[in-house]
């Protein structure tokens, strides 16, 4: 396989990956809404807010699986390094 093919691969990969996930995150929120509506003497007013809390929920048990990953890892430094110098570039 020549690298043209190998990054074509790689990409294609990704893309499928990134685009599965976000598939993914929308069939299992529009779980939780059908499960919580058609639950017997659910108040339908307050699916905006069961809904927000899912996700922040989601949202918090995600970020926890990035940073547990090398990647995840170098990218928390890196973010912070910037963070650092913009903030020292600031006070100057």
């Amino acid at each position: 396989m020549d690298i043209g093919e190998l990054m074509k691969t790689q990409m294609d990969t990704q893309n499928y990956t990134r685009w599965k996930s976000a598939y993914d995150t929308y069939v299992d929120l529009s779980a939780f809404i059908n499960a919580k509506l058609s639950s017997p003497g659910y108040k339908s007013l307050d699916i905006g807010a069961d809904i927000m809390d899912y996700m922040v929920g989601q949202l918090k048990k995600y970020e926890q699986l990035i940073d547990s990953t090398e990647m995840g890892k170098t990218m928390n430094e890196l973010e912070k390094k910037h963070e650092d110098r913009r903030s020292t570039e600031d006070n100057r």
